[in-house]
Parts: C-alpha cells; sequence; structure tokens
C-alpha cells in the first residue's frame, strides 16, 4: 500500500539503463544466430561482443555527462 510510484524522470533513468543493457546483448545475439546460419562461429559474435561493448559505453558516457551549460558536479570547468 505504502509504495512510492516513481516519477517520469526516474522512469526515464531506469529505461535508458535497460536500453544500454540491450544495446549490449543484442548484438551479440544477433551474431551468435548469423554465426550457427552462416557457419561463421566465433567471428559474428566476437564482432557482437565488440559492436555491443563500444555502443553502451559511448550511450552510458552520454547518460552520465552534465547536460550542456552545467558545469560538473565537482566544481570544475
Amino acid at each position: 500500500m505504502g509504495e512510492r510510484v516513481p516519477s517520469p524522470r526516474e522512469l526515464g533513468r531506469y529505461l535508458a539503463l535497460g536500453q544500454v543493457g540491450l544495446e549490449m546483448a543484442l548484438p551479440i545475439a544477433v551474431g551468435a544466430w548469423l554465426d550457427s546460419r552462416w557457419g561463421t562461429s566465433p567471428w559474428l559474435a566476437i564482432a557482437g561482443v565488440i559492436i555491443g561493448f563500444t555502443v553502451g559505453m559511448v550511450h552510458l558516457w552520454l547518460l552520465l555527462r552534465p547536460p550542456p551549460g552545467q558545469p560538473p558536479a565537482d566544481g570544475t570547468q
């Protein structure tokens, strides 16, 4: 009964973090599926790992940086 409903801003942050996870996992799954279909194992899965990790880390970096025009949290510029 006493559960707090998350605000839309909080939900957006949770959804963005979930999206980062999908961005990392989906290329691996697609690469593994293509490997099994084309008999190229493990090369496309490895490419999926590299692509997924890169895309996920870039997205995570974009989520964690301060908005334009806002100083960093530690006060440095």
